[in-house]
């Protein structure tokens, strides 16, 4: 299976989106350690309704770890198609039949790059998370990233659930029925957003789920959470096992393109 790992590795040019996210993490750390929070500037200093002292940089920074952990789950989802499209545009399932490989090694493959590429990007956005609030001031940024740290684990896990699916459908149906399904999915979607932006009235809603709305939900629900992030990566498994098995047994009929 390494070898088939590390293809896929090569598929998704792994080498530089590793050098691209190391340099990255290391430019960020550098920043929050040049520019901590208790470093204040007149120009970067703002006031909260309750007359808190906010440090623009905190926020700044803040935004920046948001967007890593968005830039990531993007990742695992484009990585997901790529590395069973690639295979399908190049027609290499004949080639991995011969090769001596275990029963249905071809598939776990796939299962095993997600799962693994996920884990490396949920331990990088630890990193950036723990490096952005060791050097923040108190107050309710350290709160936001707090909260923000509560739902990576649940985010992740279930991007993983969602890898699971489009995984399965992928190796079973080919890119051209798994794309028509997921397109066609986001579109449904899509069509329901525009309908609550068009006709109904969204304003409490956004009221809700502002951030600061998030923050005091968290610190309201931190039994729930707590919870949440114990349960979701045990459940997310068991789906994610599920699917591998149910994924080959639907492609029994196919081993020879597959084993």
């Amino acid at each position: 299976m390494g070898g088939l790992l590390y293809k896929d590795f090569v598929s998704v040019r792994g080498k530089r989106f590793v050098c691209f996210l190391c340099i990255f993490t290391l430019i960020f750390i550098l920043i929050r350690v040049v520019f901590p929070g208790d470093r204040y500037f007149d120009d970067l200093i703002v006031y909260a309704v309750d007359g808190s002292r906010i440090n623009l940089i905190d926020i700044i920074l803040d935004m920046f770890a948001w967007m890593f952990i968005f830039m990531n789950m993007l990742f695992i989802n484009r990585w997901t198609m790529e590395i069973c499209s690639n295979d399908e545009k190049n027609k290499n399932h004949s080639f991995f039949a011969a090769m001596p490989y275990e029963r249905h090694t071809y598939i776990a493959s796939k299962y095993v790059f997600i799962l693994i590429a996920a884990y490396v990007f949920f331990s990088l956005s630890q990193i950036w998370i723990i490096s952005c609030g060791a050097f923040m001031s108190e107050g309710k940024t350290v709160d936001t990233l707090m909260a923000v740290n509560a739902m990576t684990l649940p985010v992740y896990s279930f991007m993983i659930f969602i890898s699971a699916i489009e995984l399965f459908l992928f190796l079973v149906l080919g890119k051209g029925k798994a794309m028509m399904i997921k397109v066609g999915f986001l579109l449904s979607i899509a069509l329901c957003v525009i309908y609550i932006l068009l006709f109904k009235d969204y304003s409490a809603l956004i009221d809700k789920i502002g951030i600061y709305g998030i923050v005091q939900w968290v610190e309201k629900n931190s039994f729930s959470m707590t919870l949440l992030q114990i349960l979701s990566p045990v459940i997310t498994l068991i789906c994610y096992w599920g699917s591998y098995r149910l994924c080959c047994l639907c492609c029994a009929g196919k081993e020879r393109d597959y084993d």
